[in-house]
């Protein structure tokens, strides 16, 4: 695998990434819920360096695995 957004790519060698999320909602009534969102992705080798790539521009080359959450929470209400 190599970088994707470098102007002359960086080999970063194998590497592989699982994700998993789940939703709630929960009715309060017939017009208004709540919600709640997480998520995890799971980066491993070279994988975790195109991620860091992404989203902080320069690859990480010596990090061998790297975990990454997110959690929403919120209140929905329908006009």
């Amino acid at each position: 695998m190599t970088t994707q957004f470098q102007s002359t790519p960086v080999l970063l060698g194998d590497g592989n990434a699982d994700a998993i999320s789940a939703v709630a909602d929960y009715a309060l009534s017939k017009r208004t819920s709540l919600f709640l969102e997480a998520d995890a992705t799971f980066a491993r080798g070279g994988t975790v360096g195109r991620e860091t790539e992404y989203w902080a521009g320069t690859p990480v080359t010596d990090v061998r695995s790297t975990t990454r959450v997110g959690v929403m929470a919120g209140i929905r209400h329908v006009f």
